[in-house]
């Protein structure tokens, strides 16, 4: 009857309120828990959950499903949802419910919102709009598909949404039959949800339940009802969820309920082969544009070939998936004529079109998402249609849906799969698709060009693939115009850790299947090479593979390894005056595969290759060491650097020949505070010649070499610094980071163990060896050094979200919770939030978490500053703005480390005008840089330098993207009056008198000034109130979250040229006492 759709279902209110907002950056924010509620289901719990975080809570989600003998039946829906965030309000402020009007009817019958102060407002009939289906605009034959939105009114965070939908089937799907499956709420809050499935008794019905969920049945005349109960109190952590899909992207779905009255797989391949056959009669204009088609082909494979090419690539898609709509698709001649269709249309035409030329093809329905369920046969379990083609003894599976796919050819989530063969020569029967595709798979990079005397790097990069990569670059470049293919390829490159300005994209033809797809693009990084002196070390120019960089996590270190071969070469052209030494090789051969890599210099040519063969998809049960140490190698490979030096060093690139080791050490030790590694390796060298047992040379020496990932060699000075004193307070810490990065786990404990045996209560080391076994998964080692490390400093709160996360891994929810409680209790506003957000975006790990957290302070400070007015602002509103722009600036900066850099820009820019903070303008940098916009990134690391508080390595990035620092100085002065005019406003000629005086503006939504005071003795600049809220200001918001923004400022006007000009202060500054009417 009703099967769940993908995109517009009438549990569109469950997924609402439960699931959708938990699945994309999930707004979220601080407001008052549902702990009451919570309490009624578990009254005997001391400890109530807390859900203050959740945007949304479904206190009851009710359905009730009545099947009727015939096939037709009705389905109530009742929902209950309390909304705690605005992003709960922008959730279902609006909600869409879809219906089939040729064969159902929908009534919003009621809509109630329940206001928090004890009033109810109740939705009027014009609060629900039943329109056209998006697709059927698109697609008029699919006209029978209605939407029903509804606008929920005055909906406010801490409201609770009651509403009321009833479906009623007027005509069956399949007289005599129905079926219907259902999936309970896992990952958002439902404290009561409620199934009853009420069929006739004398009815064959087949019913199944998932594992642990199981109906109470009863009984009464001629019906029998199933009830089932369900409640989900706990949302999945991002480790349970990242963790959950490494073990394989396409993870098999088990339906909470299936309900279904087929008897065998058999019946329902012969329900649907009455619908499709008769839609595949061959009349005129088939067989003539058959003919047509095939003239000249003189195989039987190019015929067939020509067949699919014409339904694959000249018909457009329409997006349906099975049942969604009819199941029954239109004749192949509307298909033809009409150019478009879903699924089982393009089956249709294709099928009409073989059999114009005596070719038998067959439909086959397949699940794109989950494993078949071959207990319950029904058609809820399909989404999807392809074509099946008998040969022999064999059979050849074709998919015209993408439009691109070469022929034979079937993506990776319709391989390996179960599907239902509807043959018209035999019973239709369940058969898997083949495992592999009919072709080898490859991805060929070929990178070649120069090295220039000034350290930039211009390449040509080539890509040949063939694969389920193919199939998406193919699908991307065939969709994107040519004005943005340079976009296109820019994202190619980033993604493949090929930073720099892309221009000249060329792309194969997208629809020229028969060959693998070619795209070739230029690429020009300035500053690839930063010289500090005769020396550099840079990374091959080449692409790198997406392997986790914790190689601990292994339940899916498998699914990360790319399916197809995949060769990387470089020739890369050296300056005359620059020689290099190559990394060194790498050759690993394994049961599953083979990678290898080479290096070498041929004149002023350098080459370079790495490959990768797998021989199969590598099983779960491969040793959890070897593949660990396979991804590592690959890994660590690829991390190796070209040594480079050439013939004249710079001017700045040595320090005095009479420098005494100390002098020396202190210039390194500032070099490696500010980020210049290079710089300090070099002076660390020079201090331990001078003075072999310099008292912490060797160590920073090593902390150096660790920065630069030169990690033997670290681990070479941090020995030497404990053989020149065995009880460093720093040496065997830093010594077991070393081995850890490497690691050489046995190693890094060892180092650890032992500086605590130099100082037993270093939490230094406790922490690393805590975080260190939580990478191992020794979850449960894990647990106890983290917990000595809070002994040690128990006021830390980052110590506690390493410890929450450590109880997650162990399967302690409860106490991970409070852990993260803890350390919010120890700060317990949107400033913890932040920092717990902004400490994962800089490890770049629990991304999600963090964008979780960073939303929930964006959202509660947003929150708390919505009814401010200047009439009655105080200390804590005028903090919010500073704060606002911090927390911008991490959930920027989470985007970011997402490799969401349009994103990312919006808030870290937003920010960055608010604060005008260094550490904000660095993150600004970074990002302009990695969308390739230099010299915008070169302006904005000067303007971060010359603002407060910048970061120490801002100087470093800068000059690595100039090449060089002499110019920074001079770039830094130059800012430092740039960022006095940012703050600047001018107001145009409107006074000709000498005035000065201090005004605040309060900003809203737009951002528009809303409102505007003036300070004692300022009285005069009154006439100035239109030109202040007509000014143009540096101010941008990066959301639609409501939010009220307070700057203060001073205006300054002149009598000579009666001009006026509003200098901002920055948001620290903004004071209360001045503010007056």
């Amino acid at each position: 009857m009703w099967r769940p759709r993908n995109s517009a279902s009438p549990n569109r209110a469950r997924e609402m309120s439960a699931r959708a907002v938990q699945h994309s950056r999930p707004p979220m924010a601080l407001v008052a828990g549902l702990a009451a509620a919570a309490a009624l289901l578990s009254p005997q719990q001391s400890s109530r959950p807390d859900y203050a975080q959740q945007p949304l809570v479904s206190e009851r989600l009710y359905q009730r499903v009545r099947f009727e003998a015939d096939g037709t039946g009705r389905r109530d829906l009742r929902v209950r949802v309390r909304v705690q965030t605005e992003g709960g309000v922008q959730a279902l402020g609006e909600i869409t419910y879809d219906y089939n009007s040729a064969e159902e009817t929908l009534e919003i019958d009621s809509v109630l919102v329940h206001k928090v102060g004890g009033t109810t407002v109740a939705a009027g009939p014009d609060a629900v709009q039943d329109v056209t289906a998006p697709v059927a605009r698109l697609a008029p034959v699919y006209s029978d598909l209605r939407n029903k939105i509804l606008t929920v009114p005055s909906l406010r965070p801490g409201d609770t949404l009651e509403l009321h939908a009833v479906w009623l089937r007027r005509t069956p799907l399949s007289p005599g039959h129905f079926w219907y499956q259902e999936d309970f709420t896992t990952d958002g809050v439902v404290l009561d949800e409620r199934l009853e499935l009420d069929v006739p008794r004398g009815s064959y019905v087949k019913v199944k339940s998932a594992p642990g969920i199981e109906p109470q049945v009863s009984d009464s005349g001629d019906r029998r009802v199933y009830r089932w109960k369900h409640a989900n109190l706990e949302v999945p952590s991002e480790t349970a969820r990242r963790r959950r899909a490494a073990e394989d992207p396409w993870i098999p779905r088990v339906h909470s309920v299936q309900v279904s009255t087929f008897r065998s797989w058999e019946d329902v391949g012969r329900w649907y082969g009455d619908l499709a056959r008769e839609r595949e009669a061959v009349g005129p204009e088939i067989r003539a544009k058959a003919q047509d088609l095939v003239r000249d082909r003189r195989t039987l494979r190019d015929t067939l070939e020509a067949l699919y090419d014409f339904v694959s690539k000249d018909f457009r898609y329409v997006s349906l998936s099975f049942g969604v709509g009819r199941y029954q698709p239109h004749a192949a001649k509307d298909v033809l004529a009409n150019q478009y269709g879903d699924c089982k249309d393009k089956h249709t035409l294709l099928a009409s079109l073989l059999a114009a030329v005596h070719v038998r093809a067959f439909p086959a329905l397949i699940s794109s998402e989950a494993e078949i369920d071959r207990d319950v046969p029904s058609p809820a379990q399909f989404d999807h249609v392809i074509s099946v083609i008998p040969a022999g003894d064999d059979l050849i599976w074709l998919d015209a849906t993408p439009g691109v796919s070469p022929f034979g050819f079937l993506l990776y989530g319709l391989r390996n799969k179960q599907a239902l063969v509807v043959s018209a020569d035999a019973a239709p029967q369940l058969r898997l698709t083949p495992r592999e595709p009919p072709f080898p798979t490859q991805l060929e990079v070929d990178v070649t060009g120069q090295l220039t005397d000034l350290g930039t790097l211009r390449v040509a990069v080539r890509h040949v693939v063939r694969g389920d990569a193919e199939v998406l670059l193919r699908l991307g470049f065939r969709a994107a115009p040519a004005a943005q293919w340079t976009s296109f390829g820019a994202a190619l490159a980033s993604a493949e850790g090929l930073y720099g300005d892309v221009t000249d994209v060329q792309p194969g033809n997208p629809t020229a299947t028969r060959q693998p797809f070619e795209v070739a693009f230029q690429l020009v990084k300035a500053g690839y090479v930063t010289w500090s002196g005769k020396r550099a070390r840079v990374p091959a120019p080449l692409p790198t593979l997406d392997l986790p960089r914790d190689t601990s996590d292994t339940a899916g270190l498998h699914a990360s390894l790319p399916d197809q071969d995949y060769t990387a070469r470089l020739r890369l052209v050296l300056p005359a005056s620059v020689t290099a030494r190559t990394p060194v090789p790498v050759a690993l051969t394994r049961p599953y595969g083979e990678y290898h890599s080479s290096y070498s210099v041929h004149g002023d040519t350098m080459l370079a290759e790495r490959a990768l063969h797998l021989t199969g998809r590598i099983l779960s049960g491969t040793g959890q060491r070897d593949l660990t140490a396979f991804v590592r190698v690959i890994r660590e490979d690829e991390g190796q650097e070209i040594a480079l030096e050439r013939a004249t060093s710079g001017a700045d690139s040595t320090a005095p020949a009479s420098a005494t080791a100390d002098e020396l050490h202190s210039s390194a030790l500032a070099a490696l505070n500010n980020g210049d590694a290079r710089t300090a390796l070099r002076l660390f060298r020079r201090v331990v010649d001078l003075d072999p047992r310099h008292q912490w040379a060797w160590n920073n020496l090593g902390r150096a070499y660790l920065r630069l990932g030169m990690l033997d060699s670290a681990i070479v000075a941090f020995k030497r610094q404990a053989d020149i004193n065995p009880y460093d307070q720093y040496a065997y810490n830093n010594l077991g980071l070393a081995f850890w990065r490497q690691r050489k786990y046995g190693e890094a404990r060892d180092a650890f163990q032992q500086q605590l045996k130099v100082s037993p209560l270093d939490r230094y080391a406790h922490a690393n060896l805590g975080r260190m076994y939580a990478e191992q998964h020794r979850d449960s080692a894990a647990v106890t050094e983290l917990g000595q490390a809070i002994s040690i400093s128990a006021d830390d709160p980052q110590l506690h979200v390493d410890l929450g996360k450590a109880y997650l891994s162990v399967g302690q929810p409860d106490k991970a919770q409070r852990e993260f409680d803890r350390a919010i209790e120890l700060a317990p506003i949107p400033v913890m939030w932040n920092n717990v957000a902004y400490a994962y975006a800089v490890q770049g790990v629990n991304l999600a978490r963090a964008e979780q957290y960073a939303r929930s302070a964006v959202d509660a400070t947003a929150a708390s500053a919505r009814n401010v007015t200047l009439d009655h602002v105080g200390l804590k509103d005028a903090a919010a703005v500073s704060s606002l722009g911090a927390f911008w600036d991490t959930l920027g900066w989470v985007y970011f480390r997402e490799g969401n850099s349009l994103e990312a820009e919006r808030y870290v820019r937003a920010a960055w005008l608010l604060n005008l903070n260094g550490e904000v303008g660095d993150h600004l940098a970074q990002i302009e840089e990695r969308l390739g916009r230099k010299d915008d990134a070169a302006r904005t690391y000067a303007l971060a330098l010359a603002a407060r508080r910048p970061l120490p390595d801002t100087r470093a990035h800068l000059a690595k993207l100039l090449g060089g620092d002499r110019q920074i100085d001079a770039m830094v002065e130059r800012a430092r009056s740039e960022l006095v005019q940012l703050r600047s406003v001018p107001l145009g000629t409107t006074l000709r008198e000498d005035l000065q005086g201090t005004v605040t503006l309060l900003f809203g939504s737009g951002p528009k000034v809303e409102q505007i005071t003036f300070a004692p003795g300022s009285d005069r600049l009154r006439v100035l109130d239109g030109a202040l809220r007509a000014a143009r200001y540096p101010l941008e918001l990066p959301d639609s979250n409501p939010v009220k923004v307070l700057r203060r400022g001073v205006v300054t006007c002149s009598s000579d040229k009666g001009r006026c000009v509003i200098v901002l202060d920055e948001p620290g500054l903004l004071a209360t006492e001045d503010v007056a009417r």
